[in-house]
């Protein structure tokens, strides 16, 4: 399943893909390590945990973000859910450094809204404020208005969470 405007395609990620995410990690966890204490280990990778078991779940919906048919970066759908009414959460977006700025996770990011239609959860981490605008913004022009965000602790961090859904009407927000 590839799904694309003129220069961005979000394309399923095959498990021969999963490496090339797992790969990218090391560059998410990099740009992490601007606020949070992840140290690299003897290798001079970073630590990552295993994700077999993640990446078989059925609900797990692993993509690759491609500009131009070039790789750009990574997104993941899954169902760690904070409230029984949604449907989707993002647990992984990132986009290479290089690519940033330009419009393109405005763009894979309303490809999946798109195509995944329903209630949604998004969250940043507290300490990761751009992300935090990011969202906002970038939610905001997607539905067309303010999306509220609730303060709260998840996967014991202190976290933004947004709450939504895709579905256009005028942009209906979730329940």
């Amino acid at each position: 399943m590839i799904f694309a405007n003129n220069e961005v395609a979000v394309c399923a990620a095959t498990k021969a893909d999963l490496y090339r995410i797992e790969n990218m990690m090391q560059f998410y966890n990099y740009d992490f390590s601007e606020w949070y204490d992840i140290d690299l280990s003897e290798t001079g990778l970073f630590r990552l945990q295993p994700k077999e078991a993640y990446w078989s779940q059925s609900s797990v919906k692993p993509f690759l973000i491609k500009m131009n048919d070039k790789l750009a970066g990574f997104a993941v759908i899954d169902d760690e859910l904070t409230h029984d009414s949604s449907h989707y959460n993002l647990g992984y977006f990132f986009i290479l450094r290089r690519y940033r700025g330009k419009g393109i996770s405005q763009a894979a990011i309303q490809l999946l809204l798109n195509q995944f239609k329903g209630n949604w959860e998004i969250y940043s981490l507290r300490q990761n404020s751009v992300a935090e605008k990011f969202w906002r913004k970038t939610l905001t022009q997607f539905l067309g208005h303010v999306v509220e965000s609730t303060d709260m602790k998840i996967h014991g961090e202190d976290s933004c969470l947004f709450k939504f859904s895709s579905i256009k009407n005028g942009g209906i927000p979730a329940t």
